[in-house]
């Protein structure tokens, strides 16, 4: 038989071949793709519609009368621009007092012996899978009569009320208390178990301490890690409505005035001047007030993903 003759056909077949994987390959991501975005892309096009077009079944999901009206009740009604500054302002103190902290312990984990190591850690992941509503009394009642030592209770008879403001998320941060603290822990125990021990031997040669060769071999090493740490430490803090409410004053940041925003359907039918509105309304709202919150960080995304991906892959490498 010619063998000339059958590798035309298996060029052809192969060509079939590839042509049937990518065309497969292609409705399957389509698919995950309109599945994923079909959700935001309806909230998207709602935040445009009008009540009346929301109410009328033979509207799809794409606007017959467009409008701002709904975009302008939830800026009002949430605060948007004041409890924007106050997000940005609580979420970069958990970043900061977060990302220190985390560091400093997790450098203790990796490189440091001492009693009960393995245990401690233990208690450290341990602490990711515990539910903040068993802590949270005791943190709430810590904070409205917070004393060190008994000092403020000698000087002033009782103890310092500090919820109501930033101290109780600057003290969290600060004591590796905050939120995910547990796993930025670990992310940093990981980074340095797999930073060579010659760099650190190299500088104690040097006559360098152990505080002198943190700060000037390790840490600038840590930058792609404390990168990514910091900014999930932001994002978590940034969507956070459950510590926000108990120790910000119940308000005053877009998470706490998004879960407000619809709690009250009566509220919601005088805002919008209708008598018959129901769930759909909260909804639409709602849908609103999330794409408002997640629009900050979209835009921090699209200046920081070259980072976070490269951090997060040399936290991987090495880790």
């Amino acid at each position: 038989m010619n063998t000339s003759t059958l590798n035309p056909k298996r060029k052809s077949l192969k060509r079939l071949g590839n042509f049937v994987y990518n065309l497969v390959r292609l409705i399957i991501v389509c698919g995950i793709t309109y599945y994923i975005l079909y959700p935001i892309l309806e909230k998207l096009l709602g935040s445009f519609m009008t009540i009346e077009n929301l109410y009328d079944k033979s509207v799809g999901i794409i606007p017959r009368d467009w409008t701002l009206e709904n975009i302008k009740i939830v800026i009002k009604e949430t605060h948007y621009w004041s409890s924007l500054l106050n997000t940005i302002y609580l979420s970069a103190v958990a970043a900061l007092t977060q990302a220190i902290s985390c560091t400093l312990v997790g450098y203790g984990f990796a490189r440091f012996k001492f009693p009960f190591k393995n245990l401690l850690f233990g208690a450290v992941i341990i602490v990711l899978v515990v539910p903040v509503d068993t802590i949270i009394i005791p943190m709430y009642l810590n904070y409205s009569y917070f004393d060190i030592f008994g000092i403020f209770k000698l000087i002033n008879g009782e103890g310092i009320n500090l919820n109501n403001s930033v101290w109780p998320f600057l003290i969290n941060g600060l004591t590796c208390m905050g939120l995910k603290n547990g796993l930025y822990i670990y992310l940093m125990r990981q980074f340095y178990r797999g930073t060579p021990k010659e760099l650190e031997e190299a500088a104690k040669i040097d006559g360098a301490g152990y505080a002198k060769t943190f700060f000037s071999v390790m840490l600038p090493l840590s930058r792609p890690i404390l990168f990514v740490v910091g900014i999930l430490s932001f994002v978590w803090q940034w969507t956070d409505s459950f510590y926000a409410s108990w120790f910000y004053g119940g308000g005053g940041v877009l998470g706490v005035e998004m879960d407000g925003l619809t709690e009250n359907i009566a509220v919601l039918r005088a805002l919008v001047g209708m008598d018959n509105a129901d769930d759909r309304l909260a909804m639409m709202l709602r849908g609103i007030a999330t794409l408002l919150i997640a629009f900050p960080l979209i835009i921090l995304y699209a200046f920081t993903h070259k980072n976070l991906v490269g951090g997060i892959e040399r936290s991987g490498i090495v880790g």
